[in-house]
């Protein structure tokens, strides 16, 4: 039996995007469990957008930032004044074009908190709102520090068992118990966007809590073709893998090259037989910014200078060897 006692913050993080934010927040108010109240955050949008937000919701459930500082900037800004005074047990961050169709969800992954008590951090299983296939039911870092994903519940309670303390999850709704923040601290923002959810979930495992998926709670969440994402995402997904690997878990240089060689031989390649040249240029400037160790909001997505493709196709031909060697 779940305590009612335990009190749950979902934030939602809005920019630009009004409407989808809107109709989120009235999906969560018909969860059944009680001890809930609903925060949005608003990542300095445009002022229609700031409009109607206060023109749908409550002006006291709004909290505005001043800049946009990306998703963990916007995000640990609404977790601190959630989490000030010990208001809330819980905090589920949530993207906000998501979609929950189960009213008990957030009630399934309490009692889920409620059954171990080393379990620090919760994501419900995502699954495509058109096919109802599941898009993420978990990943896994393994010992080189290569990020693993599955859609196969299966292959997920597999890792579950034998990398417990590996378990990554996706950030687009993730439920997180107080006492982790506490201990680890909030998101990293150094990486703007993406990348914070996997250093997110390191941190929590080496501090001795384990992620989870709660397999009997679903939330639906549609993704454009990987191939027709916009630049920016091409560009911090490159980035952000490789200062994840280098400046965090320490990864060894060969994975590193294998990360370039990945985004050199399938990422780089997929894109140009689609013809998104400018997505071409912003994985190769990622890259390269990745390597420079830059941090933040990014404002160049174009090509990086001259000799970074030739140096590129170098590390990707060399990481190409060196994964050859490490499977002899």
């Amino acid at each position: 039996m779940v305590s009612k006692q335990k009190k749950v913050a979902s934030i939602i993080l809005n920019y630009n995007k009004s409407g989808e934010t809107v109709n989120l927040y009235r999906q969560l108010e018909k969860q059944t469990y009680l001890c809930h109240e609903i925060r949005v955050v608003d990542n300095c949008s445009d002022a229609a957008e700031q409009e109607k937000l206060r023109t749908y919701l409550p002006e006291d459930k709004i909290i505005r930032s001043e800049i946009n500082g990306g998703f963990s900037y916007g995000m640990n800004l609404g977790i601190k004044k959630c989490l000030a005074g010990y208001q809330f047990d819980y905090v589920w961050v949530l993207n906000n074009d998501i979609e929950i169709r189960d009213r008990d969800a957030l009630s399934k992954m309490i009692e889920l908190f409620e059954a171990d008590q080393k379990v620090g951090v919760l994501s419900p299983l995502i699954l495509d709102p058109e096919t109802n296939q599941i898009n993420f039911c978990g990943g896994y870092l393994d010992k080189n520090g290569w990020s693993h994903r599955t859609n196969d519940p299966d292959e997920y309670a597999s890792w579950q068992e034998t990398f417990p303390d590996r378990i990554w999850l996706a950030g687009t709704a993730l439920l997180i118990k107080r006492e982790v923040f506490d201990l680890i601290g909030f998101f990293e923002e150094k990486y703007f966007m993406y990348w914070e959810d996997n250093d997110f979930c390191f941190r929590a495992n080496e501090a001795g809590f384990v992620c989870r998926i709660a397999l009997d709670a679903e939330i639906y969440h549609g993704d454009l073709p990987w191939e027709g994402r916009p630049s920016y995402y091409h560009y911090y997904m490159a980035r952000n893998e490789i200062l994840f690997m280098r400046d965090l878990i320490h990864a060894p240089y060969k994975t590193i090259l294998w990360a370039i060689e990945n985004r050199m031989h399938n990422n780089i390649r997929v894109l140009s037989q689609h013809g998104r040249q400018e997505s071409v240029d912003a994985t190769y400037r990622g890259i390269w910014d990745g390597l420079l160790g830059k941090t933040g909001k990014a404002e160049d997505f174009s090509a990086p200078p001259r000799g970074v493709k030739t140096l590129g196709r170098l590390l990707s031909w060399y990481g190409s060897r060196q994964r050859a060697r490490g499977r002899e």
